[in-house]
């Protein structure tokens, strides 16, 4: 009998315990702070991106607009040449402000074959040159963009150059 009196009288000290758990919420609560000044932080980033891309948009359609209005007199056509993941395949991209003009696929350059595309690419300018004698057509290379190759950049820009030679309407 005497041992279980011994038994029921046990006192357990949760002190230590306590002083780990207020511990553990301090943490907690100190990192929602934390979060919560990131979060705020984000949402005015965020309000400002949000604020410049419509300034942007804004000007953007003020551009178009006008764009619009000397559409018959020019063409801004702008050539992108940009590889991706690797060196090796590259795309060219045209895009043109003249909407009624047909875009062709541009055959990809990979490696040192690139004649095809190039070729593709003098005859679609040389053909819209060509077909539009009286509207002056703007041609840029790589706009905003610097991950082209320099052999790409060069042979195109040896393309715009003798397209500037040969038509009057042409300009660089």
């Amino acid at each position: 009998m005497k041992k279980r009196k011994n038994r029921s009288n046990i006192i357990i000290d949760l002190t230590s315990l306590l002083d780990v758990v207020f511990i553990l919420l301090l943490i907690i609560l100190c990192n929602f702070r934390n979060n919560d000044y990131a979060l705020r932080e984000d949402q005015q980033e965020a309000q400002k991106a949000k604020a410049d891309y419509e300034a942007l948009q804004d000007t953007c359609n003020t551009e178009l607009e006008t764009l619009g209005e000397l559409g018959e007199y020019v063409a801004v056509i702008s050539i992108t040449a940009n590889y991706e993941d690797d060196l090796v395949t590259r795309k060219i991209r045209v895009k043109n402000s003249d909407k009624s003009s047909v875009i062709p696929i541009f055959p990809e350059l990979v490696r040192t074959k690139t004649s095809e595309g190039y070729d593709k690419l003098r005859d679609y300018l040389e053909s819209y040159a060509a077909s539009n004698p009286k509207r002056t057509v703007i041609i840029s290379l790589n706009r905003d963009k610097e991950d082209i190759l320099y052999r790409d950049e060069r042979s195109i820009q040896t393309i715009i150059n003798q397209l500037c030679n040969e038509y009057d309407n042409v300009k660089q």
